[in-house]
């Protein structure tokens, strides 16, 4: 069984809140401030397929802060030597906010296995 998890930035989570309420929100409708996940901030484009697509493929949605995804940005970086924007972060966010503390094997358990999406600008 695949389970997909939708992450937002609690400060900028239009995405989610559409698919809550069934169609895309403009402007004033959801909370819209200034998040280092600037990949994923601001509207979603009235005539875009997007809300579609998290509508069907997207099983739950989760909101994470400024302070996880900035822990989340700096683990990447450690781990992999990678300077990556916030919104790159957002997936590993997502993922430990769900996850912590790690348990047995990936995911939380030996018979599940995460798999993250992680997308952005390389910042270095």
């Amino acid at each position: 069984t695949v389970n997909i998890v939708g992450v937002s930035p609690v400060r900028s989570a239009c995405l989610d809140e559409s698919v809550k309420a069934g169609r895309i929100l403009g402007e004033g409708e959801f909370r819209n401030e200034e998040t280092i996940s600037e990949g994923t901030a601001g509207g979603v484009d009235q005539d875009s397929f997007t809300l579609q697509i998290g509508k069907e493929l997207v099983d739950s949605w989760i909101q994470v802060d400024e302070d996880a995804i900035r822990a989340a940005v700096r683990e990447i970086e450690v781990m992999f030597g990678d300077k990556v924007e916030g919104a790159a972060g957002l997936a590993l966010a997502g993922w430990r906010s769900i996850n912590q503390p790690p348990r047995s094997g990936v995911g939380g358990s030996e018979n599940q296995c995460s798999i993250l999406i992680v997308c952005g600008g390389n910042t270095g």
